[in-house]
């Protein structure tokens, strides 16, 4: 994610704060330079590496090991709060950001908010008016640095502890009181099911002339320029290049999007497999082989006779294009 670099107002006390005062040269120079990287609402990954590219890359005396240090001098002061987002990845915000920057018109933040400084804000993450989020009991900052169990690897996450009530049974679990219940409506303690699927040994695709008949096989994939395209490197000596196919398979899906069906489509392909040109012929070999005299009377000499159009087999696709 890009970060737009923003003008931010720094005030006189800045630099006779206690807290900015008990930090290194190096944190306060990190902390002033996030302000003009984090956004509206004063948010920020929290990631070393990108902020010491954003702010060091041109300081020899600085290191991205460096940079993590400061953020944590600058978390223990309280002058940045590191947390872990709703969608599980780490952020951090200025804490004071509302204090001492005034915004005129804040862009909306894509970052999630912080569940304990900012809950009554917008979260980017969930897109919640009001994000709490990790539960609070699995919420801990990073700077906090608790061991592992001694189960766990090094390096590994904790796993989250799971709550008593979450082992419970749905029959044993307490009903919901009664002022909880919306009118007309009650809580039903029967787990919701759905229907199993009929499921039988051997392949789920069936052969691409069958429809669907409910006994549990799967309808076949639908043609895709994809697999048209893989259909015709089968037919090649050597595969064609990559930007060769690309286009091919541009020039396919345009065609199938206009209406054509994929027999016709391979119709086209196996001209242009007889007479491999720019790949922007392609709709014009289709047209040939549609309209044109050859299409009408048979094949022309030398040119494959069409075929029609089959679902590949899997390891016609297994390269990606």
């Amino acid at each position: 994610m890009l970060t737009v670099s923003r003008i931010r107002t720094v005030k006189p006390e800045f630099f006779n704060s206690d807290d900015v005062a008990s930090v290194s040269l190096t944190a306060e120079r990190t902390f002033i330079g996030l302000f003009t990287q984090a956004d509206d609402r004063g948010r920020h990954r929290d990631n070393a590496r990108i902020i010491y590219g954003t702010l060091w890359i041109t300081r020899t005396e600085q290191t991205p090991e460096g940079v993590e240090d400061d953020l944590r001098h600058l978390a223990e002061r309280n002058l940045v709060c590191r947390y872990t987002g709703c969608d599980g990845k780490r952020y951090l915000h200025i804490v004071t950001w509302d204090k001492h920057q005034k915004i005129s018109h804040p862009a909306a933040s894509r970052l999630p908010a912080c569940p304990e400084h900012q809950v009554a804000q917008e979260c980017g993450g969930c897109k919640q008016k009001h994000c709490t989020g990790p539960a609070p009991e699995n919420f801990r900052r990073p700077t906090e640095n608790r061991p592992l169990s001694a189960d766990t690897p090094t390096g590994a996450t904790p796993q989250v502890p799971i709550r008593a009530e979450e082992h419970r049974s749905v029959e044993e679990r307490p009903a919901a009181p009664e002022t909880d219940k919306t009118t007309g409506q009650s809580l039903s303690l029967e787990p919701l099911r759905s229907p199993r699927e009929k499921l039988v040994p051997g392949s789920r695709i069936k052969d691409p002339g069958s429809t669907p008949n409910g006994d549990g096989f799967a309808a076949p994939p639908a043609p895709s320029a994809d697999r048209l395209v893989a259909q015709y490197v089968k037919l090649c000596a050597r595969r064609p290049a990559s930007k060769t196919l690309a286009r091919l398979g541009k020039e396919t899906k345009d065609l199938l999007a206009d209406g054509f069906t994929p027999d016709e489509i391979w119709a086209g392909l196996l001209r242009y497999h007889a007479n491999p040109k720019s790949p922007a012929l392609l709709p014009d070999m289709v047209n040939e082989a549609l309209n044109g005299t050859a299409g009408a009377q048979g094949t022309t000499r030398g040119a494959p006779r069409h075929q029609a159009w089959t679902n590949p087999t899997a390891d016609a696709y297994a390269e990606e294009l």
